[in-house]
């Protein structure tokens, strides 16, 4: 029987999708998952669980939508990706400002995919 996930809007649905790439060398569902279970217990806000997170992954291919992302933005060898998302901090990039562009690229990048 398909869950009912009406709960939840496209738009939030897509900003998972934006969190997990944003998790970047650390992704995975189980860390997205972990990370809204901490901002629920902190703040209250409804965020999904990981078996709907799980399905959302399957049913949007969140997986090959995030390997074109990665194949766009990281070189082939794993060796740049450290030196792409490490300067994170000094960019300005872990700030509210800088979280919020961060997003803005990604919604790009996935719109461009889709």
């Amino acid at each position: 029987m398909p869950r009912n996930y009406s709960a939840f809007t496209p738009e939030q649905k897509e900003g998972c999708f934006l969190d997990y790439v944003a998790l970047g060398s650390r992704r995975s569902l189980r860390t997205l998952a972990a990370k809204y279970a901490k901002e629920t217990k902190e703040t209250g806000a409804r965020r999904p669980l990981f078996t709907t997170l799980s399905d959302w992954s399957k049913h949007g291919n969140w997986q090959s939508r995030v390997a074109e992302i990665d194949k766009q933005y990281y070189p082939a060898s794993g060796e740049g990706r450290q030196e792409i998302i490490a300067p994170r901090k000094l960019d300005g990039l872990d700030t509210p400002e800088g979280k919020k562009n961060t997003k803005l690229l990604l919604r790009k990048s996935a719109d461009i995919l889709l």
